[in-house]
């Protein structure tokens, strides 16, 4: 749960950059589907809401394996999209 936590505060960082409260999950993925800087941390973010729900949930219980192999490298990407989005925002703005 703390994987996909911690990918909606990057992502939640990202709209607070544009003065954008975004509340609730159903809103952030709306925002993230038109957002054309985030729109490819989508499928990364989807997969750690959805392990998120199944552990909470489901009590389903995430090993140090699927963290390793499918969580860690998807916070990865969506860190990375983010930070790659917000340094485009800023040439934009600037240029």
């Amino acid at each position: 749960m703390a994987t996909f936590y911690s990918a909606l505060h990057y992502v939640q960082m990202y709209f607070a950059r544009f003065s954008m409260e975004i509340k609730g999950h159903d809103a952030r993925f709306e925002e993230i589907k038109k957002d054309k800087r985030l729109i490819n941390a989508l499928s990364s973010y989807r997969f750690l809401y959805d392990l998120s729900m199944r552990a909470r949930y489901e009590c389903v219980l995430i090993d140090s394996g699927t963290y390793r192999k499918d969580a860690r490298p998807r916070l990865d990407q969506i860190k990375k999209q983010v930070d790659h989005a917000l340094a485009d925002a800023e040439k934009a703005r600037i240029g």
